[in-house]
């Protein structure tokens, strides 16, 4: 099932205790599901202090884990530069202050392109959490958030909305203007991976 928050918590936190891959980038799909509960939830200040507390412990987890060829893999490289935009964007207040973009609709993409699986009910619930992180969107985390809405749209059929999406918000607004993407500089490349999907144009 998608979009169970609390359950894929707590599977992820289950997959530290039952094999050694990367317990860093675990960890922190695990605080970013509970820092979308936050955001459904901003009165549960239970799930916020889960979320502070996962996704604090991400860097020692990361400096833990011996590299592949002394390099981090890619996803603990994603992981790394994430948590230290959170830190930049949080300043001195705490780190859930700092999250922004779509950060749980991104890691299904990314990690198994969930999305293509998603029925037109579970497309919407990725929708109504797109929308729900909308709102402080600025810069690079609105480029990431563009592409996400783009992908949910191609994969309603809206086809010419995921287009016009891509090449209007993402390409012609963002990459063409070279607005910074930083954190989030995986964008590009999947910007274009999107644009020349056959099933899409």
């Amino acid at each position: 099932m998608t979009h169970q928050y609390e359950s894929a918590a707590k599977w992820f936190l289950l997959m530290c205790e039952t094999n050694n891959w990367s317990h860093g980038l675990y960890t922190y799909v695990a605080g970013v599901c509970y820092a979308e509960l936050f955001r459904r939830h901003p009165k549960n200040t239970e799930y916020k202090t889960q979320a502070i507390q996962l996704l604090e412990k991400v860097p020692s987890l990361l400096q833990k884990r011996k590299s592949f060829g002394r390099k981090r893999i890619p996803f603990e490289q994603f992981v790394e530069r994430k948590i230290n935009r959170f830190k930049t964007l949080a300043g001195n207040g705490p780190l859930t202050d700092g999250i922004q973009g779509p950060v749980t609709e991104e890691m299904t993409y990314l990690l198994c392109n969930g999305q293509k699986r998603m029925r037109e009910p579970e497309l919407q619930n990725s929708w109504e959490s797109l929308e729900l992180w909308t709102r402080d969107c600025q810069g690079e985390e609105r480029m990431a958030m563009e592409l996400m809405k783009s992908v949910v749209n191609r994969n309603e059929g809206k086809l010419d909305i995921a287009r016009e999406r891509i090449e209007t918000r993402i390409i012609a607004e963002g990459l063409n203007r070279k607005v910074q993407l930083g954190s989030n500089d995986w964008v590009a490349g999947f910007t274009y991976y999107e644009v020349r999907l056959p099933s899409v144009w």
